[in-house]
């Protein structure tokens, strides 16, 4: 890959033309030097390295102002030849013999060279009718090193995610080891590489069709315990590679994800297995033809939320791109997060109580959990030895439920109580908590959602069958009062 695709050729190719053609100050006083920076792109992976690219800078042409060459009038300088150069009088370029014997080949069909009289410089400008476009400054960026068409070199150096180099003014080179550009450097001078290398986009749709990609704004996916999380890896390959060039890429959960094995690439011509590192669950190979240029190639596949994920400090499934020998992309990744709720069971004077039952319901369905060796409950499938929707308080008057998706509701129903406490008449709905770092850890029991049972016999309200019952009771013995009284009084008439 060329580094001119990986600079911003259209912002250097501004640079150029303006440095061949257009005014550039030079005051008195000014630096002699300046700093040319090249930063790079930000998908690069390490801040802390140059990922082993490294730059070389070659000066081609040195920049003077106009004056310093009009006080050499005597060689046959003349304000006119500076003119050319510049437009305005204010900056030249200027070429030493060597540089200027290299431009003299055939092969350069960009600059004119204008020796001075009584000189060994040479003023440079554009040959008439040359386009100044990317295209061409790349050509001859490339010509130039080739031809060893430069009077000095030297490497960037490179820190905090940036190569640097403090150079004398004038005209440049920048080369690496995928290619070359030009810049003019009159004046401290950024540029950016342009990322022209295969993007790579992940995603993440939990069952609930819910969709999060690349988890750069801190989103994540809630899920419980249990559920399935489908991901793809979209990866573009450009389409200025090369026929022959290879791009791997490569999957990565934390430990909280369990791999279905289930794996589809489309297409899947020109995809070959790569060999899998530490934590790596696939790792392919796409190889660039003429066909596929352009194109993407989706990795599409699945993974459970297993019970690590309530120890999983990571909670991400990344994916990672290398192209060539120097690009590694940072990782893609895309996080997911559980949460926890808990109820504390007390009577009316605070005090616990233990083996208090209900039945958890998860959107009104039976959910099934099982009670770990710590006390709480977690999600557990129907086939799970042991797992039912039935939990019970402790000792403390405490249940505890970890591992469950903030996207839906659970409920509690009381099934049984303590002999002497009335049954609650309604179910509790559930507050959650995100089971994040130390949150499970760090609630103390009077945090814990409190449900109330009162003692006593509960009344049967007005009006209802309790009522209902006296009121015909009574009515049966005034009716059979009545008949007993009609009856003696017949007898004795």
């Amino acid at each position: 890959m060329k580094l001119l695709k990986k600079l911003m050729v259209v912002f250097v190719a501004v640079l150029m033309v303006m440095s061949l053609a257009t005014r550039v100050m030079a005051e008195d006083g000014e630096a002699d030097t300046v700093t040319i920076t090249v930063n790079r792109d930000s998908s690069y992976g390490g801040e802390a390295t140059d990922a082993g690219r490294t730059f070389t800078w070659y000066k081609i042409f040195t920049a003077v102002p106009a004056e310093d060459f009009e006080s050499s009038n005597a060689s046959g300088h003349t304000d006119g030849v500076a003119n050319v150069a510049t437009g305005d009088g204010q900056v030249s370029y200027y070429a030493t013999a060597a540089v200027a014997t290299a431009l003299a080949d055939s092969g350069n069909i960009w600059f004119d060279v204008q020796a001075i009289s009584g000189s060994d410089l040479s003023v440079i400008t554009w040959k008439e009718g040359v386009d100044t476009d990317a295209e061409t400054l790349q050509a001859a960026a490339k010509w130039l090193v080739a031809n060893n068409a430069y009077e000095d070199t030297g490497s960037m150096t490179f820190a905090n995610g940036a190569w640097t180099a403090e150079v004398e003014k004038g005209y440049y080179v920048l080369s690496s080891d995928t290619g070359d550009n030009v810049i003019a450097a009159t004046t401290d001078i950024t540029v950016n590489e342009k990322n022209d290398y295969p993007p790579i986009v992940k995603e993440e749709e939990d069952e609930d069709n819910i969709t999060i990609v690349d988890t750069d704004t801190g989103e994540a996916l809630n899920v419980a315990i249990g559920d399935s999380i489908d991901y793809t890896v979209t990866v573009t390959i450009p389409a200025a590679a090369k026929v022959g060039e290879t791009i791997e890429v490569w999957d990565k959960p934390s430990k909280g994800l369990t791999y279905n094995n289930d794996l589809v690439v489309t297409p899947a011509t020109d995809v070959t297995d790569g060999t899998l590192g530490t934590g790596e669950i696939w790792h392919k190979i796409i190889t660039v033809t003429a066909v596929n240029k352009g194109t993407d190639i989706v990795f599409a596949y699945s993974m459970t939320i297993n019970d690590d994920a309530l120890v999983d400090t990571d909670r991400m499934n990344e994916a990672t791109l290398k192209y060539g020998n120097e690009y590694e992309s940072l990782p893609h990744s895309v996080e997911y997060t559980t949460y926890f709720t808990g109820i504390i069971k007390t009577n009316s004077d605070e005090e616990p109580l233990e083996g208090v039952k209900f039945d958890l319901f998860e959107d009104g369905v039976a959910f099934n959990v099982t009670k770990t060796a710590d006390g709480y409950y977690i999600p557990a499938g129907a086939d799970v030895v042991g797992a039912t929707n039935e939990v019970v308080t402790d000792a403390d008057g405490l249940i505890k439920i970890r591992g469950l998706d903030d996207d839906k509701t659970y409920t509690l129903t009381e099934t049984y109580t303590l002999p002497g406490y009335n049954m609650l008449k309604e179910d509790v709905t559930l507050t959650l908590t995100e089971d994040k770092d130390t949150a499970f850890a760090d609630m103390t029991a009077d945090e814990y959602q409190p449900v109330v049972n009162q003692s006593g016999t509960v009344l049967p309200s007005t009006g209802g069958i309790g009522t209902t019952i006296f009121h015909v009771a009574g009515a049966a013995l005034v009716l059979g009062a009545g008949i007993i009284l009609v009856s003696k009084k017949r007898v004795n008439g």
